[in-house]
C-alpha cells in the first residue's frame, strides 16, 4: 500500500512490524499450548505468560522481566493498530451500505449516509 501511495512509508512499516509481532505471538501460543485454536493470552503474571514471553525471545536483563517486556510490547502494538484503524475508518464510510460486510464490498466514492447508519446500528 505504501508503494501505491495509499499509506505513508512510516505508517506501513509500523503495520508490518505490528503484524510480525502478532504472528510471532500467535505461533508461540500455538507451540505453548499445542493447539491452533486457542489464541487467548494467558493471565498476565502467570507462569504460562512468562513461558510465552521467553518462547518469543524475551530474556532477563537489568531492566524489565520478560513478562513485563511482552506485556508492554503487546499493549503498544495493539494501540498502534487501533490508532491506524481509527485514523482510516473514515475511508470506510464513503459508500452506501446496509451492513458492515457491505462496507468492504461497496463501491468507493458513494454517499456515506448508509454507512453511518450501519456503523450506528
Amino acid at each position: 500500500m505504501a508503494a501505491l501511495g495509499a499509506l505513508e512509508r512510516a505508517e506501513a512499516e509500523h503495520l508490518v512490524d505490528s503484524y510480525s509481532f502478532f504472528r510471532r505471538l500467535i505461533n508461540a501460543l500455538r507451540m505453548l499450548r499445542g493447539s491452533a485454536r486457542d489464541l487467548f493470552l494467558p493471565t498476565a503474571g502467570s507462569t504460562e505468560y512468562d513461558h510465552l514471553a521467553r518462547r518469543i525471545g524475551y530474556v532477563d536483563g537489568d531492566g524489565p522481566t520478560p513478562l513485563q517486556q511482552l506485556r508492554v510490547d503487546f499493549e503498544m502494538k495493539r494501540a498502534e493498530v487501533a490508532e491506524f484503524v481509527t485514523a482510516h475508518s473514515v475511508a470506510m464510510l464513503t459508500s452506501p451500505v446496509a451492513s458492515l460486510a457491505e462496507i468492504v464490498l461497496a463501491e468507493p466514492g458513494a454517499d456515506d449516509a448508509a454507512a453511518r447508519r450501519a456503523m450506528a446500528a
